[in-house]
Protein backbone atom coordinates (compact mmCIF):
# COMPACT_ATOMS: atom_id res chain seq x y z
CA UNK A 1 0.00 0.00 0.00
CA UNK A 2 1.23 3.18 -0.45
CA UNK A 3 -0.06 7.11 0.19
CA UNK A 4 -0.28 9.34 -2.63
CA UNK A 5 1.79 12.65 -2.20
CA UNK A 6 0.12 15.79 -1.92
CA UNK A 7 3.17 17.77 -3.70
CA UNK A 8 2.07 19.52 -7.43
CA UNK A 9 -0.99 21.03 -6.29
CA UNK A 10 -2.38 24.21 -6.98
CA UNK A 11 -4.01 25.47 -5.21
CA UNK A 12 -1.93 23.91 -2.39
CA UNK A 13 -3.89 21.80 0.32
CA UNK A 14 -4.98 23.37 3.31
CA UNK A 15 -3.33 22.81 6.99
CA UNK A 16 -5.73 19.58 7.95
CA UNK A 17 -4.95 17.54 4.65
CA UNK A 18 -7.70 16.01 3.27
CA UNK A 19 -7.90 14.11 0.14
CA UNK A 20 -10.13 11.54 -1.52
CA UNK A 21 -9.69 9.57 -4.94
CA UNK A 22 -12.73 8.95 -6.32
CA UNK A 23 -12.33 6.91 -8.89
CA UNK A 24 -9.33 4.83 -10.28
CA UNK A 25 -8.50 3.39 -14.36
CA UNK A 26 -5.65 1.24 -15.41
CA UNK A 27 -5.13 0.80 -19.26
CA UNK A 28 -1.66 -1.32 -18.59
CA UNK A 29 -0.58 -3.36 -15.27
CA UNK A 30 1.83 -0.59 -14.54
CA UNK A 31 0.02 2.61 -15.51
CA UNK A 32 -2.97 3.71 -13.46
CA UNK A 33 -4.68 7.18 -13.28
CA UNK A 34 -6.46 8.15 -10.03
CA UNK A 35 -9.33 11.48 -10.10
CA UNK A 36 -10.57 13.07 -6.55
CA UNK A 37 -10.37 15.87 -4.57
CA UNK A 38 -8.62 17.85 -1.85
CA UNK A 39 -9.47 20.23 0.56
CA UNK A 40 -8.15 23.69 0.79
CA UNK A 41 -8.75 27.07 2.30
CA UNK A 42 -11.59 28.17 0.25
CA UNK A 43 -13.37 24.47 -0.32
CA UNK A 44 -12.89 21.74 -2.75
CA UNK A 45 -10.70 21.20 -5.99
CA UNK A 46 -9.90 18.29 -8.06
CA UNK A 47 -6.76 16.38 -8.81
CA UNK A 48 -4.86 13.57 -11.25
CA UNK A 49 -2.87 11.08 -10.10
CA UNK A 50 -0.60 8.96 -12.28
CA UNK A 51 0.98 5.87 -11.92
CA UNK A 52 4.01 5.78 -14.28
CA UNK A 53 7.60 3.75 -14.14
CA UNK A 54 6.73 2.77 -10.57
CA UNK A 55 6.09 6.12 -9.22
CA UNK A 56 2.76 8.26 -8.37
CA UNK A 57 2.86 11.96 -9.51
CA UNK A 58 -0.47 14.43 -8.63
CA UNK A 59 -1.26 17.55 -10.23
CA UNK A 60 -4.10 20.05 -10.29
CA UNK A 61 -6.59 20.09 -12.81
CA UNK A 62 -6.79 23.79 -14.48
CA UNK A 63 -10.03 24.90 -14.58
CA UNK A 64 -9.49 28.36 -15.80
CA UNK A 65 -11.31 27.43 -19.41
CA UNK A 66 -14.84 26.53 -17.29
CA UNK A 67 -17.55 28.01 -18.66
CA UNK A 68 -19.34 29.94 -16.38
CA UNK A 69 -16.19 30.13 -14.47
CA UNK A 70 -16.19 28.30 -10.81
CA UNK A 71 -16.75 29.93 -7.70
CA UNK A 72 -14.38 31.17 -5.65
CA UNK A 73 -16.35 32.32 -2.82
CA UNK A 74 -16.16 30.78 0.24
CA UNK A 75 -18.09 27.77 0.80
CA UNK A 76 -18.96 27.15 -2.80
CA UNK A 77 -15.91 26.78 -4.44
CA UNK A 78 -16.19 23.26 -5.21
CA UNK A 79 -15.01 21.14 -7.99
CA UNK A 80 -14.71 17.08 -7.84
CA UNK A 81 -14.16 14.61 -10.25
CA UNK A 82 -16.49 11.66 -9.83
CA UNK A 83 -15.14 9.12 -12.30
CA UNK A 84 -12.34 8.58 -14.72
CA UNK A 85 -12.07 6.09 -18.05
CA UNK A 86 -8.11 5.71 -19.64
CA UNK A 87 -8.09 4.03 -22.98
CA UNK A 88 -4.47 4.14 -23.33
CA UNK A 89 -1.90 5.81 -21.27
CA UNK A 90 -2.27 8.58 -22.77
CA UNK A 91 -5.51 8.81 -23.55
CA UNK A 92 -8.32 9.68 -20.26
CA UNK A 93 -11.47 11.59 -19.62
CA UNK A 94 -13.14 11.91 -15.99
CA UNK A 95 -16.15 13.59 -15.34
CA UNK A 96 -17.51 15.94 -12.21
CA UNK A 97 -19.06 18.69 -11.26
CA UNK A 98 -18.11 22.18 -10.09
CA UNK A 99 -20.19 25.18 -8.61
CA UNK A 100 -20.53 28.41 -10.74
CA UNK A 101 -20.47 31.79 -9.99
CA UNK A 102 -23.81 31.89 -9.31
CA UNK A 103 -23.74 28.81 -6.95
CA UNK A 104 -25.58 26.34 -9.47
CA UNK A 105 -24.56 22.95 -9.96
CA UNK A 106 -22.50 22.58 -13.96
CA UNK A 107 -20.99 19.34 -15.12
CA UNK A 108 -17.49 19.26 -16.37
CA UNK A 109 -15.16 16.95 -18.15
CA UNK A 110 -11.51 16.82 -17.93
CA UNK A 111 -9.44 15.52 -20.79
CA UNK A 112 -5.91 13.74 -21.69
CA UNK A 113 -4.53 14.32 -24.64
CA UNK A 114 -1.07 14.94 -26.00
CA UNK A 115 0.12 14.96 -22.47
CA UNK A 116 -2.17 17.80 -21.10
CA UNK A 117 -5.02 18.25 -19.18
CA UNK A 118 -8.09 20.58 -20.42
CA UNK A 119 -11.45 20.96 -18.63
CA UNK A 120 -14.66 21.98 -20.28
CA UNK A 121 -18.29 22.82 -19.11
CA UNK A 122 -20.74 20.27 -20.30
CA UNK A 123 -23.57 21.60 -22.00
CA UNK A 124 -27.00 21.16 -20.01
CA UNK A 125 -29.77 20.99 -23.13
CA UNK A 126 -30.96 18.07 -24.21
CA UNK A 127 -32.28 17.27 -20.96
CA UNK A 128 -36.23 16.60 -20.80
CA UNK A 129 -37.64 17.26 -17.57
CA UNK A 130 -35.01 20.30 -17.45
CA UNK A 131 -32.24 20.33 -15.05
CA UNK A 132 -32.62 22.80 -11.84
CA UNK A 133 -29.71 22.91 -9.97
CA UNK A 134 -28.22 19.70 -8.94
CA UNK A 135 -26.13 17.61 -11.28
CA UNK A 136 -23.90 15.00 -11.04
CA UNK A 137 -21.89 12.45 -12.57
CA UNK A 138 -21.88 8.45 -11.57
CA UNK A 139 -19.70 7.18 -14.07
CA UNK A 140 -18.22 7.33 -17.45
CA UNK A 141 -16.50 4.82 -19.85
CA UNK A 142 -14.89 5.24 -22.99
CA UNK A 143 -14.56 2.21 -25.33
CA UNK A 144 -11.87 4.67 -27.65
CA UNK A 145 -9.73 7.00 -27.33
CA UNK A 146 -12.51 9.45 -29.01
CA UNK A 147 -15.66 8.14 -27.68
CA UNK A 148 -17.38 7.86 -24.02
CA UNK A 149 -20.60 7.89 -22.29
CA UNK A 150 -21.04 8.80 -18.91
CA UNK A 151 -24.54 8.50 -16.60
CA UNK A 152 -25.69 10.45 -13.41
CA UNK A 153 -28.68 11.94 -12.46
CA UNK A 154 -30.19 15.81 -11.89
CA UNK A 155 -32.46 17.78 -10.27
CA UNK A 156 -35.29 18.07 -12.69
CA UNK A 157 -37.81 20.82 -12.39
CA UNK A 158 -40.38 17.92 -11.60
CA UNK A 159 -39.04 17.70 -8.00
CA UNK A 160 -37.38 14.64 -8.68
CA UNK A 161 -34.01 13.35 -10.25
CA UNK A 162 -33.70 12.02 -13.59
CA UNK A 163 -30.98 9.88 -14.72
CA UNK A 164 -28.87 11.12 -17.96
CA UNK A 165 -26.46 10.09 -20.06
CA UNK A 166 -23.24 12.22 -21.82
CA UNK A 167 -22.46 11.09 -24.90
CA UNK A 168 -18.70 12.18 -26.44
CA UNK A 169 -18.83 11.69 -30.50
CA UNK A 170 -16.80 13.74 -32.96
CA UNK A 171 -15.15 15.97 -30.05
CA UNK A 172 -18.66 16.56 -28.62
CA UNK A 173 -20.76 16.56 -25.62
CA UNK A 174 -24.76 15.71 -26.10
CA UNK A 175 -26.51 14.91 -23.34
CA UNK A 176 -29.93 13.16 -23.13
CA UNK A 177 -32.14 11.82 -20.25
CA UNK A 178 -32.47 8.29 -19.50
CA UNK A 179 -36.37 6.93 -20.71
CA UNK A 180 -38.44 5.25 -17.56
CA UNK A 181 -41.02 4.09 -19.85
CA UNK A 182 -40.45 0.18 -19.24
CA UNK A 183 -40.07 0.07 -15.98
CA UNK A 184 -42.44 -1.73 -13.61
CA UNK A 185 -43.07 -1.04 -11.01
CA UNK A 186 -42.93 2.88 -12.59
CA UNK A 187 -40.90 5.10 -10.62
CA UNK A 188 -42.72 7.60 -8.27
CA UNK A 189 -43.56 11.27 -9.97
CA UNK A 190 -39.77 13.00 -10.87
CA UNK A 191 -38.48 9.53 -11.31
CA UNK A 192 -36.40 9.32 -8.79
CA UNK A 193 -33.69 7.17 -10.84
CA UNK A 194 -30.49 7.23 -9.59
CA UNK A 195 -27.40 5.52 -11.84
CA UNK A 196 -24.49 3.94 -10.27
CA UNK A 197 -21.96 2.79 -13.14
CA UNK A 198 -21.77 2.41 -16.67
CA UNK A 199 -19.55 0.02 -19.10
CA UNK A 200 -19.55 0.48 -22.69
CA UNK A 201 -18.08 -2.51 -24.75
CA UNK A 202 -18.14 -0.67 -27.83
CA UNK A 203 -18.82 2.95 -28.90
CA UNK A 204 -22.68 1.62 -29.61
CA UNK A 205 -23.24 -1.00 -26.86
CA UNK A 206 -23.21 0.21 -23.25
CA UNK A 207 -25.27 -1.32 -20.24
CA UNK A 208 -26.37 1.38 -16.97
CA UNK A 209 -26.62 -0.13 -13.71
CA UNK A 210 -28.66 1.71 -11.11
CA UNK A 211 -31.45 2.17 -8.53
CA UNK A 212 -35.01 3.49 -8.91
CA UNK A 213 -38.19 4.59 -6.48
CA UNK A 214 -41.18 3.62 -6.79
CA UNK A 215 -44.45 5.80 -5.53
CA UNK A 216 -44.41 3.13 -1.88
CA UNK A 217 -40.77 4.38 -1.45
CA UNK A 218 -39.34 0.76 -2.46
CA UNK A 219 -36.00 0.62 -4.40
CA UNK A 220 -36.13 -1.46 -7.56
CA UNK A 221 -32.52 -2.03 -10.01
CA UNK A 222 -32.89 -1.40 -13.31
CA UNK A 223 -30.51 -1.54 -16.40
CA UNK A 224 -30.26 0.61 -19.21
CA UNK A 225 -28.94 -0.67 -22.37
CA UNK A 226 -27.87 1.00 -25.57
CA UNK A 227 -28.72 -0.96 -28.34
CA UNK A 228 -28.60 0.30 -32.61
CA UNK A 229 -28.51 3.71 -30.94
CA UNK A 230 -31.20 3.68 -28.89
CA UNK A 231 -31.87 3.45 -24.75
CA UNK A 232 -34.08 0.30 -23.61
CA UNK A 233 -34.70 0.27 -19.99
CA UNK A 234 -35.60 -2.31 -17.51
CA UNK A 235 -36.81 -3.84 -14.08
CA UNK A 236 -34.34 -6.37 -12.10
CA UNK A 237 -36.08 -9.34 -10.64
CA UNK A 238 -33.70 -10.75 -7.85
CA UNK A 239 -33.84 -13.99 -7.87
CA UNK A 240 -31.71 -16.60 -7.42
CA UNK A 241 -30.56 -14.52 -3.64
CA UNK A 242 -29.90 -16.14 -0.32
CA UNK A 243 -31.15 -15.34 2.29
CA UNK A 244 -34.21 -13.76 -0.28
CA UNK A 245 -34.85 -10.38 -0.32
CA UNK A 246 -37.34 -8.78 2.12
CA UNK A 247 -40.83 -7.17 0.96
CA UNK A 248 -39.76 -4.33 1.91
CA UNK A 249 -37.49 -3.81 -1.58
CA UNK A 250 -34.07 -2.28 -0.82
CA UNK A 251 -31.59 -2.94 -3.18
CA UNK A 252 -28.49 -0.64 -4.68
CA UNK A 253 -26.38 -1.97 -8.04
CA UNK A 254 -22.81 0.04 -7.26
CA UNK A 255 -21.05 -0.87 -9.97
CA UNK A 256 -20.50 -2.73 -13.61
CA UNK A 257 -18.34 -4.01 -16.11
CA UNK A 258 -18.75 -5.58 -19.47
CA UNK A 259 -16.32 -7.56 -21.00
CA UNK A 260 -18.21 -8.10 -24.59
CA UNK A 261 -21.32 -6.41 -25.47
CA UNK A 262 -23.21 -9.91 -24.09
CA UNK A 263 -21.24 -10.15 -21.44
CA UNK A 264 -22.15 -8.13 -18.30
CA UNK A 265 -21.52 -8.24 -14.59
CA UNK A 266 -22.34 -5.97 -11.59
CA UNK A 267 -22.30 -5.82 -7.92
CA UNK A 268 -24.52 -4.18 -5.28
CA UNK A 269 -26.39 -4.76 -2.12
CA UNK A 270 -29.61 -5.76 -0.71
CA UNK A 271 -32.42 -5.81 2.02
CA UNK A 272 -32.76 -9.75 3.18
CA UNK A 273 -35.41 -10.84 4.74
CA UNK A 274 -33.97 -9.35 8.11
CA UNK A 275 -33.70 -6.03 6.44
CA UNK A 276 -29.64 -7.10 6.68
CA UNK A 277 -27.76 -5.36 3.77
CA UNK A 278 -26.37 -8.53 1.62
CA UNK A 279 -24.10 -8.48 -0.81
CA UNK A 280 -24.64 -9.40 -4.88
CA UNK A 281 -23.00 -9.96 -8.04
CA UNK A 282 -25.36 -10.22 -11.19
CA UNK A 283 -24.05 -11.86 -14.40
CA UNK A 284 -25.61 -11.18 -17.89
CA UNK A 285 -25.48 -14.72 -19.85
CA UNK A 286 -27.50 -15.48 -22.99
CA UNK A 287 -29.60 -11.91 -22.57
CA UNK A 288 -30.23 -12.61 -18.80
CA UNK A 289 -29.36 -11.56 -15.45
CA UNK A 290 -28.86 -14.20 -12.62
CA UNK A 291 -27.92 -13.31 -9.13
CA UNK A 292 -25.95 -14.50 -6.59
CA UNK A 293 -25.48 -12.96 -2.62
CA UNK A 294 -21.66 -13.09 -1.66
CA UNK A 295 -20.56 -15.45 0.33
CA UNK A 296 -19.45 -14.11 3.89
CA UNK A 297 -18.87 -17.27 5.65
CA UNK A 298 -14.79 -17.18 5.17
CA UNK A 299 -14.74 -13.43 5.89
CA UNK A 300 -11.81 -12.49 8.44
CA UNK A 301 -12.56 -10.77 10.87
CA UNK A 302 -16.02 -12.46 11.13
CA UNK A 303 -19.35 -9.97 10.17
CA UNK A 304 -21.02 -8.49 12.53
CA UNK A 305 -24.99 -9.71 12.83
CA UNK A 306 -25.95 -7.69 10.43
CA UNK A 307 -23.08 -8.09 7.53
CA UNK A 308 -23.50 -4.65 6.56
CA UNK A 309 -22.28 -5.60 2.92
CA UNK A 310 -21.13 -2.77 0.78
CA UNK A 311 -19.93 -3.29 -2.71
CA UNK A 312 -18.64 -0.30 -4.28
CA UNK A 313 -17.49 -1.81 -8.11
CA UNK A 314 -16.34 -4.49 -10.28
CA UNK A 315 -14.03 -5.20 -12.46
CA UNK A 316 -14.23 -8.18 -15.03
CA UNK A 317 -11.13 -7.99 -17.87
CA UNK A 318 -12.46 -11.13 -19.47
CA UNK A 319 -15.84 -13.10 -19.40
CA UNK A 320 -14.78 -15.50 -17.77
CA UNK A 321 -12.80 -13.52 -14.97
CA UNK A 322 -14.48 -10.78 -12.35
CA UNK A 323 -13.42 -9.45 -8.70
CA UNK A 324 -15.58 -6.65 -6.72
CA UNK A 325 -14.92 -4.98 -3.80
CA UNK A 326 -16.55 -2.49 -0.97
CA UNK A 327 -16.54 -3.08 2.82
CA UNK A 328 -18.32 -4.83 5.01
CA UNK A 329 -19.48 -4.64 8.87
CA UNK A 330 -17.32 -6.41 11.33
CA UNK A 331 -17.77 -7.57 14.96
CA UNK A 332 -16.20 -4.67 16.40
CA UNK A 333 -18.50 -2.56 15.01
CA UNK A 334 -15.36 -1.34 12.25
CA UNK A 335 -15.47 -1.43 8.93
CA UNK A 336 -13.53 -3.93 6.80
CA UNK A 337 -12.72 -3.63 3.16
CA UNK A 338 -13.17 -6.88 1.11
CA UNK A 339 -12.44 -8.47 -2.20
CA UNK A 340 -14.11 -10.95 -4.00
CA UNK A 341 -13.67 -13.05 -7.15
CA UNK A 342 -16.45 -14.64 -9.20
CA UNK A 343 -16.59 -18.22 -9.58
CA UNK A 344 -14.02 -18.26 -12.25
CA UNK A 345 -15.44 -19.85 -15.48
CA UNK A 346 -12.44 -21.74 -17.81
CA UNK A 347 -10.39 -20.64 -19.90
CA UNK A 348 -10.25 -20.81 -23.36
CA UNK A 349 -9.23 -24.11 -25.40
CA UNK A 350 -5.81 -23.87 -26.86
CA UNK A 351 -4.00 -26.18 -28.83
CA UNK A 352 -6.57 -26.91 -31.11
CA UNK A 353 -6.31 -29.24 -34.27
CA UNK A 354 -8.35 -30.65 -36.78
CA UNK A 355 -8.37 -33.94 -39.60
CA UNK A 356 -11.08 -33.74 -42.09
CA UNK A 357 -12.51 -36.98 -42.85
CA UNK A 358 -15.85 -37.88 -44.86
CA UNK A 359 -18.51 -35.67 -44.17
CA UNK A 360 -16.85 -34.95 -40.67
CA UNK A 361 -14.01 -33.53 -38.65
CA UNK A 362 -12.02 -35.35 -35.89
CA UNK A 363 -10.82 -32.11 -33.60
CA UNK A 364 -8.66 -32.52 -30.29
CA UNK A 365 -7.32 -29.90 -28.16
CA UNK A 366 -5.54 -29.64 -24.65
CA UNK A 367 -7.05 -29.32 -21.70
CA UNK A 368 -8.34 -25.68 -20.06
CA UNK A 369 -8.42 -25.91 -16.72
CA UNK A 370 -11.63 -25.87 -14.37
CA UNK A 371 -13.68 -27.11 -17.46
CA UNK A 372 -15.79 -29.69 -17.16
CA UNK A 373 -16.96 -29.81 -21.21
CA UNK A 374 -16.20 -29.03 -24.09
CA UNK A 375 -17.98 -27.88 -27.27
CA UNK A 376 -16.71 -27.85 -30.66
CA UNK A 377 -18.82 -25.60 -33.58
CA UNK A 378 -18.00 -25.98 -37.12
CA UNK A 379 -19.13 -22.49 -38.99
CA UNK A 380 -20.75 -21.80 -41.61
CA UNK A 381 -23.85 -24.56 -40.31
CA UNK A 382 -23.46 -24.85 -36.41
CA UNK A 383 -22.69 -28.40 -36.58
CA UNK A 384 -21.34 -29.05 -33.00
CA UNK A 385 -20.07 -32.09 -30.84
CA UNK A 386 -20.05 -31.62 -27.17
CA UNK A 387 -17.59 -34.21 -25.02
CA UNK A 388 -16.51 -33.97 -21.16
CA UNK A 389 -12.70 -35.30 -22.78
CA UNK A 390 -10.60 -33.96 -25.32
CA UNK A 391 -11.74 -34.63 -28.56
CA UNK A 392 -14.90 -35.06 -30.40
CA UNK A 393 -15.85 -35.70 -33.99
CA UNK A 394 -18.38 -32.84 -35.96
CA UNK A 395 -20.60 -35.12 -37.95
CA UNK A 396 -22.99 -33.82 -40.94
CA UNK A 397 -20.65 -31.63 -42.80
CA UNK A 398 -20.48 -31.12 -46.81
CA UNK A 399 -17.60 -32.79 -47.97
CA UNK A 400 -15.28 -30.63 -49.88
CA UNK A 401 -15.89 -27.53 -47.98
CA UNK A 402 -14.15 -25.47 -46.02
CA UNK A 403 -14.90 -24.65 -42.11
CA UNK A 404 -13.61 -23.19 -39.49
CA UNK A 405 -13.68 -24.79 -36.10
CA UNK A 406 -13.81 -23.61 -32.58
CA UNK A 407 -14.22 -24.74 -29.44
CA UNK A 408 -15.57 -23.56 -26.32
CA UNK A 409 -15.15 -24.80 -22.48
CA UNK A 410 -17.95 -24.75 -20.37
CA UNK A 411 -18.34 -25.45 -16.03
CA UNK A 412 -20.88 -24.60 -13.80
CA UNK A 413 -19.96 -21.16 -13.79
CA UNK A 414 -20.36 -20.38 -17.31
CA UNK A 415 -18.59 -20.90 -21.08
CA UNK A 416 -15.40 -19.56 -22.01
CA UNK A 417 -14.90 -17.43 -25.07
CA UNK A 418 -14.20 -19.60 -28.29
CA UNK A 419 -10.65 -20.19 -29.45
CA UNK A 420 -9.18 -19.06 -31.88
CA UNK A 421 -10.43 -20.07 -35.35
CA UNK A 422 -8.67 -22.97 -37.26
CA UNK A 423 -9.54 -23.32 -41.35
CA UNK A 424 -10.21 -27.00 -42.24
CA UNK A 425 -11.27 -28.42 -45.59
CA UNK A 426 -13.43 -31.46 -45.31
CA UNK A 427 -12.35 -34.59 -48.13
CA UNK A 428 -14.23 -34.17 -51.31
CA UNK A 429 -15.70 -36.87 -53.22
CA UNK A 430 -13.74 -36.61 -56.12
CA UNK A 431 -10.55 -37.40 -53.70
CA UNK A 432 -12.60 -40.51 -52.48
CA UNK A 433 -12.89 -41.73 -55.70
CA UNK A 434 -10.03 -41.38 -56.46
CA UNK A 435 -8.56 -43.13 -53.20
CA UNK A 436 -11.35 -46.00 -54.19
CA UNK A 437 -10.00 -46.39 -57.71
CA UNK A 438 -6.25 -46.87 -56.43
CA UNK A 439 -7.21 -49.35 -54.05
CA UNK A 440 -6.24 -47.45 -51.43
CA UNK A 441 -9.76 -47.37 -49.80
CA UNK A 442 -10.40 -51.21 -49.21
CA UNK A 443 -12.31 -50.84 -46.13
CA UNK A 444 -15.20 -48.70 -47.94
CA UNK A 445 -17.93 -51.10 -48.64
CA UNK A 446 -18.94 -52.16 -51.72
CA UNK A 447 -21.91 -50.30 -51.86
CA UNK A 448 -20.32 -46.96 -51.07
CA UNK A 449 -17.95 -47.53 -53.41
CA UNK A 450 -20.04 -47.80 -56.26
CA UNK A 451 -21.55 -44.46 -55.78
CA UNK A 452 -18.68 -43.04 -55.86
CA UNK A 453 -16.95 -44.19 -58.74
CA UNK A 454 -19.56 -45.86 -60.47
CA UNK A 455 -20.13 -49.56 -61.75
CA UNK A 456 -17.39 -49.57 -64.07
CA UNK A 457 -14.76 -49.04 -61.59
CA UNK A 458 -16.51 -51.51 -59.39
CA UNK A 459 -15.99 -54.03 -61.85
CA UNK A 460 -12.27 -53.34 -61.52
CA UNK A 461 -11.80 -52.89 -57.63
CA UNK A 462 -13.46 -56.03 -57.30
CA UNK A 463 -11.11 -58.07 -59.48
CA UNK A 464 -8.21 -56.28 -57.43
CA UNK A 465 -9.67 -57.63 -54.39
CA UNK A 466 -9.70 -61.27 -55.65
CA UNK A 467 -6.20 -61.11 -57.04
CA UNK A 468 -4.66 -59.92 -53.53
CA UNK A 469 -6.89 -62.80 -51.89
CA UNK A 470 -5.05 -65.40 -54.24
Amino acid sequence: MTTLPATGLNPPTGAILSMSGSSISCPTITSCVVAGGYGYELGWSSFVATLSNGAWTLQSVPTSSLSPPASTEAGYAQISLFSISCKTTSSCVSVGFYYDSSRTYDMFAATLANGEWTVSTLPSTGLSPAQINYITPAGISCPTTSSCVATGNYMNANGGFSGFTATLANGTWTLATLPSTGLSPSPRGGNYMMPAGISCATATSCVIAGTYVDTSNNSYAFTATLTNGTWGIATLTLTGLNPSPGSNTGVGPAGISCATATSCSMSGWYLDNSQNSEGFVATLTGGTWDFTTIPISDLSPAVADNPGMSPSGISCPTTSSCVTTGYYSGRQSNSVPFAASAPASPQSPTGVSAVAGDSQVSVSWTASARATSYTAIASPGGQACTTTTTSCVIAGLMNGATYSISVKASNSSGTSDPSPDISITTTSTATLAKLAATGMNLALPIALAAAFVGFGSLGILEARRRRRKI
